[in-house]
């Protein structure tokens, strides 16, 4: 580990050469590297003060991001109650308007009309005679 400290130092140094650099990136892909490579570094390796600024930045970006997940998660739970409550409001295309006896009654009339004739035609028997009108469907073999 001490290895890549010192790798560490002459990188932020900018004294590293690019096979330096790739064995770093590849240390950073496997996780041999602290979480954030910069505080690994000891406090008399970095200008005084530098440390802190960096963890108030590291700090500030987390709170940021958390923030932001926040606003998310708060917009899609407004949008679904928005949808939910537009849809109890408006009136919904799956429920089927009320019929009257009659208008039942002359549905019903009309289809055992066409049934029959379709039946005098003389159809094959395999020949299936279906009648469908709205919420009404009629099969005869």
């Amino acid at each position: 580990m001490e290895q890549k400290e010192e790798l560490l130092k002459r990188y932020y140094q900018g004294e590293t050469t690019l096979t330096e650099e790739k064995t770093l990136k590849k240390a950073w892909q496997e996780g041999n590297l602290p979480e954030e490579p910069i505080l690994c570094l000891r406090p008399s390796a970095m200008p005084e003060g530098l440390q802190k600024v960096i963890q108030d930045k590291i700090r500030q970006k987390q709170r940021s991001r958390r923030q932001h997940r926040w606003i998310t998660v708060g917009s899609i739970a407004a949008m679904l109650v928005l949808f939910f409550s537009l849809q109890k409001l408006l009136p919904s295309a799956s429920q089927p308007l009320p019929l009257s006896d009659n208008l039942k009654k002359e549905r019903f009339e009309n289809a055992l009309r066409i049934i029959g004739n379709a039946i005098e035609e003389k159809q094959a028997p395999a020949q299936k005679i279906l009648y469908e009108d709205h919420h009404l469907i009629i099969a005869v073999e």
